[in-house]
């Protein structure tokens, strides 16, 4: 073999190795930046997840604020129903409805963390069944949040009728009442439920 052609033999050989470096180079580099870029997108999973867990626990207060005062208007109106069915009243006082009615409290129910988890992509990284759960949850929170909204307004309209006869108003009341309660109760149960799935979420995440 002459020196020519070892010497260009030997080239080739180096210039393929140096081919394979940089190819080699090339798809670490490609590797590391995808494992930048999920490294970052998991910390805003994270960060959205610790936000919505506040922010559930912010309405659990906002729930308890509330469900007592509720729990004793719906007492105090199936009170009155049984008189009104068992001592064989005429109807239900005003005076009395009115000052079972007045104990109502609306509470303000956040629900930004989610919106902008959605709106960021941040839930592109979560636990799908976890995902699934918090956006139902917010469903069921909104429905509340509606339908005391709508209870609210129909009772100050209520408010400034001039009737003497508030019998069937508050049999009707006794009934949302009952609903919402119960709805109260659930949406706590179900708070808590999540963010004990979150922090767990987060405790392996961060691991």
């Amino acid at each position: 073999m002459s020196t020519s052609a070892h010497e260009s033999r030997k080239s080739f050989r180096v210039l393929l190795v140096e081919i394979i470096l940089i190819i080699f180079g090339v798809f670490l580099g490609l590797w590391a930046n995808e494992w930048r870029v999920h490294k970052d997108e998991l910390a805003d999973t994270n960060q959205a997840l610790q936000y919505i867990a506040r922010e559930l626990e912010q309405n659990i207060s906002e729930i308890n604020r509330v469900i007592d005062a509720h729990t004793a208007i719906r007492d105090s109106l199936i009170a009155l129903g049984n008189n009104v069915t068992f001592l064989e009243s005429t109807h239900v006082a005003p005076a009395d409805f009115w000052t079972a009615m007045k104990r109502m409290r609306v509470p303000l129910l956040e629900q930004t963390g989610w919106q902008l988890a959605v709106q960021t992509g941040a839930i592109r990284h979560m636990d799908y069944e976890l995902a699934g759960k918090i956006s139902k949850v917010y469903n069921l929170q909104s429905f509340y949040q509606e339908k005391i909204d709508k209870l609210s307004d129909n009772f100050y309209i209520a408010r400034n009728m001039k009737t003497n006869d508030v019998t069937d108003m508050a049999f009707a009341m006794m009934m949302l009442f009952r609903d919402l309660v119960v709805q109260e109760e659930r949406l706590i149960k179900i708070y808590l439920e999540i963010i004990k799935q979150i922090n767990s979420q987060l405790s392996v995440s961060f691991q």
